[in-house]
């Protein structure tokens, strides 16, 4: 894909060879939609949707509320109060996040709606991270306890967010 191609719908005009993109138009989002080479292609969409999640847990609304003093994920208290409570507390908080969303859909506040997904995705990544701690002990496939460990361990957490920085 040429950059002409990936944003011929923004362009306004083309002067002396510069592309002049309509008013309201990110270069820099489309240009690291560019360059970003997805792991699992034919998956970018699905990739986009998980990062989104992560930038607001990390960086947003879940920081401002949740990650006192920049406490690591796994020391926040949605780790903490599942740990004392189990599993329960974050799918029932995923739960109510998607029939939040879904109200907001129907009147069509599509942001707000959005936003409360991507908290639903990071309480069930909770539960995933949970499951894995309980799992330290327990004979698991071992593939499935690597790939879900290494997709939301906090190394991987670390890395998505210094590359969301870079």
């Amino acid at each position: 894909m040429n950059v002409e191609n990936a944003l011929l719908g923004d362009v306004q005009d083309v002067e002396n060879g510069i592309l002049l993109l309509r008013k309201n138009v990110s270069v820099k989002k489309k240009m690291s939609k560019l360059v970003h080479m997805s792991k699992y292609p034919g998956y970018e969409e699905v990739e986009e949707v998980l990062d989104q999640a992560l930038k607001q847990t990390a960086e947003g609304k879940g920081k401002e509320r949740h990650g006192r003093n920049s406490l690591p994920f796994i020391e926040q208290p949605i780790m903490e109060i599942q740990r004392r409570c189990g599993p329960g507390f974050t799918l029932g908080q995923a739960s109510k996040k998607i029939d939040e969303a879904y109200g907001m859909f129907l009147k069509q506040a599509y942001m707000q709606a959005i936003r409360e997904l991507l908290g639903a995705i990071i309480y069930i990544a909770a539960a995933v991270v949970f499951i894995n701690e309980q799992t330290d002990n327990i004979n698991v496939d071992p593939e499935l306890k690597e790939r879900t460990t290494n997709m939301f361990s906090f190394k991987r957490i670390t890395q998505t967010i210094q590359e969301l920085l870079s």
